[in-house]
């Protein structure tokens, strides 16, 4: 027990255990939007610029995290398969046609991975869900969803994998 500054006593945690544990030591980082944007009044956190991006992938790089595709993932997390040191899994949600401007470059820049879901009904047409947008980003087409499904990143679409041979 500890006093506080009221003079009440309450029990005292330490500080190992209010942390997260030390394993399996995987963080899942999330994008929306990445590319050449200016400073966003709304929707902040859907952006995230190309050099801000690029200077995150050498950082996990330097840092020595092995970053890995969610398959990967779930087989270290849930089928024993051991993680060899501190992991990452990079996921873009939704499908941006800047993905593949800007984001699937740097990725392959740095030899890196990242799974990618896409909302199936509307590929190759706009985010129609954002309606307070002046204008609707685009997204990727079923071209570039097929260049990129032979290579990593992978895609998803509605929760499944999508192949080459997947129509769209």
């Amino acid at each position: 027990m500890a006093h506080t500054p009221h003079g009440t006593a309450v029990g005292v945690l330490s500080l190992d255990a209010r942390m997260p544990p030390a394993t399996p030591p995987l963080s899942i980082l999330m994008y929306h939007q990445i590319g050449r944007y200016p400073r966003p009044d709304a929707h902040r956190a859907l952006f995230c610029h190309i050099d801000r991006f690029k200077a995150q992938l050498r950082y996990l790089k330097w840092a020595g995290f092995d970053v890995i595709n969610l398959s990967e993932a779930r087989a270290r997390l849930f089928e024993g398969k051991p993680f060899s040191r501190r992991s990452a899994v990079i996921t873009v949600d939704d499908g941006y046609d800047d993905f593949r401007e800007h984001a699937w470059p740097a990725l392959q820049e740095e030899g890196l991975s990242a799974t990618v879901y896409l909302v199936s009904s509307l590929i190759g047409k706009t985010a129609s869900w954002l309606t307070d947008w002046p204008t609707q980003p685009r997204l990727m087409d079923a071209a570039a969803v097929r260049q990129r499904v032979s290579r990593p990143p992978s895609m998803m679409a509605s929760g499944r994998p999508v192949s080459p041979s997947s129509s769209m």
